[in-house]
């Protein structure tokens, strides 16, 4: 279908220099300032040509205003990652709204630091106290070595509160390990009581071996990324530390080694407008991998981005993504009776 719009603005261009070219040649011969005028203009050898061009635009401009094409310039162009999921947040009913967009396989694969926000929904269900104060410890280190280096310095305490903002908003590991300590959950139970949050949200395709991702064991489908995000979501603190573009976190009692932390999620740092929330994830299994919301409208659109080969090919879907999704909303209220 994409080809057939390609030929259509392909006539208009030729049909429109035709235009031109007959124009100029009447032009020309009107005001021509050659020693043998004429009384009367001879009328243009290309006349037929310039009629035939003519009717030619007309046709292609019909189709490139027809629905048929509005919603073929509506979809989106290939992808770089492996599955892709778009789909209303907000359930109509009791159901949740069929998706705007699949792309590639619906089955499980890993998820990477995704993992995190149901991790963080683990953790603030237990009532963290968000203005404690938690101790990052080599045990913290001694799991997570294998992930991204960590900015928060072992032996310093800091508050609870902004080991949330580093665990979410620049998916520091050490951060999920503080906070599972600081509410009771030893590494172990901590992967338990996750499975048994993602049972909870209907995830039956979803498991999870540790709370940071780093495991190749991780693993959901596109939809329950989605239903994780969206429940998710439903946190105000989770909202508020995948949102915000950037932050400076400083150990308790030392205002001064304060470390700057940044979003992750390119599409908050650019300033994309909507975006509710969000969170991205890598490790060599899962590729890299993005799932964000947001509002168009005045509603939730909910986007799973799993398997990207780099991570500006990732951005790159993201960013398509995101500018698809209000035109895609604008055609679907446009068709809606």
């Amino acid at each position: 279908m994409r080809d057939y719009g390609l030929i259509a603005c392909l006539v208009v261009n030729i049909a429109a220099g035709r235009i031109v070219e007959g124009t100029h040649r009447l032009w020309s011969m009107e005001f021509s300032l050659s020693p043998w005028p004429r009384t009367t203009p001879r009328p243009p050898r290309n006349g037929g040509k310039n009629a035939c061009a003519i009717l030619l635009a007309a046709l292609a401009l019909s189709f490139l205003t027809s629905p048929l094409a509005a919603q073929e310039r509506a979809a989106p162009p290939r992808f770089h990652s492996r599955a892709i999921r778009v789909q209303p947040l907000d359930p109509v009913g009791d159901r949740m709204p069929a998706p705007w967009l699949t792309h590639g396989p619906t089955t499980s694969r890993p998820i990477a630091s995704i993992s995190k926000l149901m991790a963080l929904m683990v953790v603030l269900d237990r009532d963290l106290e968000r203005d404690g104060l938690t101790k990052v410890i080599a045990s913290d280190h001694r799991w997570t070595r294998s992930g991204a280096r960590s900015r928060l310095a072992i032996g310093h305490a800091y508050r609870n509160r902004d080991l949330v903002t580093a665990a979410l908003m620049s998916s520091d590991n050490r951060a999920v390990m503080a906070l599972g300590r600081a509410v009771g959950l030893p590494r172990a139970d901590f992967a338990s009581a996750m499975n048994r949050k993602a049972q909870k949200l209907g995830l039956k395709r979803s498991r999870f071996k540790e709370p940071t991702g780093l495991s190749y064991g991780n693993v959901s489908s596109p939809e329950g990324v989605l239903i994780t995000l969206r429940a998710a979501l439903d946190y105000p603190p989770i909202r508020a530390a995948t949102s915000a573009n950037a932050t400076t976190i400083r150990p308790a009692g030392r205002p001064r080694s304060g470390r700057q932390y940044v979003n992750t999620n390119r599409l908050v740092r650019w300033g994309v407008p909507g975006i509710l929330g969000g969170k991205t994830g890598y490790n060599r299994k899962a590729g890299h991998c993005l799932t964000f919301a947001m509002e168009v409208d005045g509603q939730r659109v909910g986007v799973a981005i799993l398997g990207a080969p780099s991570r500006e090919r990732l951005f790159r879907d993201a960013k398509v993504i995101a500018q698809w999704i209000p035109r895609e909303s604008r055609r679907r209220r446009a068709e809606s009776p």
